[in-house]
């Protein structure tokens, strides 16, 4: 979709180009921070006008005992990324240390090792570093923290491996080892638990626009079909500002014409994606009934094409 909610990492993120640009710790970070409660919990529920929705479990510290982690502390939580076309569920960590930086690569590794013997590998979704820190004056001395929050995405059939209990990770951080033996798991059965309420959560729709929505048609609604040549196209999302199409294969500007026709749209903005691809439309309508190919970037009136 044209805008994901996502979660912004340290204070100063270094793009994979090497280049940084340093910014204010954002409010996430003093989430993570926050005293931690015993018991599973959605903390955030956020949504945009594209009706994506981002929900953030609450965060547990991981059993400080028997770590050998190269100084780093750690909490660790559920999260979901939901769009109109899928979910996506990760286990999204709070890494902090003193006195050195962070780091940890897109596509770093992170194993999870089972009571049952099974270990689980995963990647981290994204390039996360903390080389500036925030500076603290503690009795008397002054102290430099570094923090970064890396998200590895997760399955549900994954999920279900948590159910037998964890009994160590090992993450790539900074380019070398970081253990946590867990002397006590305190975290299995408390990711599974949070991992299903935002499933129950994720399931209990929401949109960006309950209680402003314009009364919509019987025959024009979300999970609205028609076919077009054998190709089956399916309203995923109505709402004032627009309208979101999948489509099983890609239409043609004729096909596209005759889509508007059978759904009989009318002033609205229509965007095309290509089922199981959301992140960029193939295809669209304006509101003054111009056809848009996102590809070579074109307008063409829709009464002109033949």
């Amino acid at each position: 979709m044209t805008t994901i909610l996502s979660l912004t990492s340290a204070a100063a993120q270094t793009s994979q180009n090497g280049s940084q640009a340093a910014q204010k710790k954002m409010g996430l970070f003093d989430f993570f921070r926050n005293p931690t409660k015993s018991e599973s919990y959605i903390a955030k529920d956020m949504i945009d006008g594209f009706n994506n929705r981002f929900l953030i479990g609450g965060p547990r510290d991981i059993d400080a005992n028997g770590i050998d982690n190269n100084g780093i502390k750690g909490k660790v939580c559920m999260q979901a990324l939901a769009t109109v076309s899928d979910t996506v569920y990760s286990l999204s960590f709070y890494l902090i240390r003193s006195g050195r930086g962070l780091d940890v690569r897109k596509g770093a590794p992170l194993l999870i090792k089972f009571k049952s013997g099974k270990v689980l590998s995963l990647k981290s979704d994204n390039f996360r570093e903390d080389m500036i820190g925030d500076t603290y004056t503690m009795s008397g001395g002054v102290s430099t923290a570094y923090s970064i929050v890396p998200t590895y995405s997760i399955t549900e059939e994954e999920m279900e491996y948590f159910k037998g209990g964890i009994e160590k990770m090992r993450l790539e951080v900074s380019s070398d080892i970081c253990d946590f033996n867990l002397k006590t798991d305190n975290i299995s059965s408390f990711l599974y638990a949070e991992y299903g309420m935002l499933k129950m959560a994720v399931n209990k729709k929401r949109s960006f626009y309950d209680g402003y929505t314009e009364n919509v048609p019987d025959e024009l609604k979300s999970g609205s079909e028609a076919t077009i040549d054998g190709i089956k196209c399916i309203v995923v999302l109505f709402h004032p500002t627009g309208i979101i199409i999948n489509t099983e294969s890609r239409l043609s500007p004729k096909q596209v014409k005759e889509l508007i026709k059978a759904f009989d749209i009318q002033k609205k903005v229509v965007q095309i994606y290509l089922n199981g691809n959301s992140e960029m439309a193939y295809a669209g309508v304006t509101d003054n009934g111009y056809h848009i190919d996102y590809e070579t970037n074109t307008f063409t009136k829709l009464s002109d094409i033949k």
